[in-house]
């Protein structure tokens, strides 16, 4: 009796540890399938995991924070990897690979680290069918205020490219003056007010901003003009 009863045991016993066998062989293959989509995903993202360590992170912000006045709140950060998928996006015009995108819950920015320049700032659309970061107004613009300044090392070139803006139609020149700092190697398009800038930004090959660069005084114009060396 006492035999029987210690074989039925060990029976159970056998069948309970397969089970403990099967379950931990079912555990490490959910392991190694999670894992290995997590790869996966990091690599289609660029995110900030894979590309930069928080050093990097912080080196970033604070070359950021030294171009521009940094909103509130926590940003998310990744690098471009691949621009030709983002070719369709106004936004990411002038961008490259290795660009950073920072992204607030207002406000995109694209940082260069290669250029050492603010690629384009602009507000998030908070909406289901509207690109994050996206910059496109469909707002009807008449007489847009352009305050000229000249941020280059040449005299009085603010009174003539203003005078080549004023001829441009829609667009009214409203004052020229000297920038704070003239040593801007390229033309920076400010727009202030939302407006639609296009033309500006054709003439000087360059996608506009919304944020005066740090240093620069504020204007009541639309958009502010400041003329780089280039």
């Amino acid at each position: 009796m006492i035999i029987k009863l210690i074989r039925k045991i060990l029976r159970l016993l056998s069948r309970f540890t397969i089970v403990l066998f099967v379950l931990f062989i079912a555990a490490v293959a959910a392991f190694i399938w999670s894992y290995m989509n997590y790869q996966k995903t990091k690599v289609q993202l660029g995110g900030q995991d894979q590309a930069m360590s928080q050093q990097q992170v912080n080196r970033i912000m604070r070359a950021v924070g030294n171009l521009m006045i940094l909103p509130e709140g926590e940003p998310t950060i990744a690098v471009i990897k691949d621009i030709t998928a983002l070719a369709n996006q106004p936004f990411f015009k002038n961008a490259q690979n290795g660009d950073v995108v920072v992204v607030y819950p207002n406000q995109a920015i694209i940082y260069s680290p290669k250029r050492h320049v603010l690629v384009n700032v602009g507000p998030v659309i908070n909406n289901q069918t509207a690109t994050p970061a996206s910059t496109e107004t469909s707002v009807e613009q008449k007489d847009i205020s352009v305050e000229v300044r000249n941020g280059s090392n040449t005299a009085g070139r603010a009174g003539t490219v203003g005078d080549e803006i004023d001829a441009i139609d829609g667009y009214t020149v409203s004052s020229t003056t000297n920038a704070k700092n003239k040593n801007y190697q390229a033309t920076v398009v400010v727009n202030l007010k939302g407006k639609d800038v296009s033309a500006l930004e054709s003439k000087f090959g360059v996608t506009a901003i919304t944020v005066l660069p740090i240093g620069e005084a504020p204007s009541s114009a639309d958009v502010v003009v400041i003329l780089g060396n280039k």
